[in-house]
């Protein structure tokens, strides 16, 4: 992805409604999906903060999953550096807060690096992040005319799952969990634009969709229904044959049978 592109995506975190006149886009900047990204404002073409070592990074990223609570000098030293003497340990965890409290201080954050009783914090304060952007977006119950629009928004936000190129075993759980409301998230909308007859829009989604979850039935189903609501025929035979095909080749798997009864009956008619 270039860097106007995840600078867009940073900006994206806005939101689509027409921007007010008093928004602050100097505020500064934090992508997670994908890679761990902070940018000194939200404005294209802003600053990218380099990190002077991996571990201050990962340091950032742990107080940030954790953020506003506190985490004990213990935890950070296990989970971080389990590698090393404690002694030394110690040492680099003092080095990599240092770094962080500095580019807090000069990147003028609100936020704040709090130390009390063994313990650290982080508090983001004004720090904007697509994964709060998108974590409170994801407490619609349905789809309606007025949440669409900015659900759609949310969609190029999830530039690939949580921190996931930096492989933190800790953050794993997390990024299962954001990858299956991104995916409902998906299918939810591609349901709403079949019902609208935007059958095209949907498959064009999901398509997406399914590159990343290539073995998902509920995908291949729901992309079936897509194709049947557009008296596709062709497109049904030539997805469920590429998904069985797939499934086989890769795992040795047959579709459920809910997913070939669902292709029996869209193609009966």
């Amino acid at each position: 992805m270039s860097h106007n592109s995840q600078v867009a995506a940073t900006a994206e975190v806005q939101g689509s409604e027409p921007v007010p006149v008093e928004l602050d886009t100097e505020v500064p900047g934090l992508l997670t999906f994908k890679h761990l990204d902070i940018y000194r404002s939200l404005d294209l073409g802003a600053k990218k903060h380099k990190w002077r070592t991996t571990k201050s990074q990962e340091l950032f990223a742990f107080l940030f999953h954790h953020r506003e609570e506190w985490v004990s000098k213990e935890i950070l030293l296990d989970k971080l550096w389990g590698d090393v003497s404690q002694e030394k340990g110690l040492t680099h965890l003092h080095t990599s807060v240092y770094q962080i409290r500095k580019l807090l201080r000069e990147w003028n954050m609100t936020g704040k690096l709090e130390y009390n009783m063994n313990r650290y914090r982080l508090l983001s304060g004004n720090l904007v992040s697509d994964v709060d952007q998108f974590e409170k977006s994801m407490v619609y119950n349905v789809i309606t005319s007025d949440n669409i629009e900015d659900l759609r928004h949310m969609i190029p936000l999830y530039r690939g799952d949580y921190l996931e190129e930096h492989d933190y075993r800790w953050a794993q759980a997390k990024a299962r969990e954001l990858r299956r409301k991104y995916t409902a998230l998906v299918m939810d909308i591609a349901r709403w634009d079949m019902e609208l007859g935007r059958g095209k829009e949907a498959i064009e989604q999901l398509t997406i969709l399914q590159e990343r979850e290539p073995y998902s039935e509920e995908i291949c189903r729901l992309m079936m229904e897509v194709y049947a609501s557009m008296d596709d025929q062709q497109g049904i035979l030539r997805l469920y044959h590429s998904f069985t095909l797939t499934l086989n080749e890769d795992l040795g798997y047959q579709p459920e049978p809910e997913t070939s009864r669902l292709y029996q009956n869209l193609t009966d008619k």
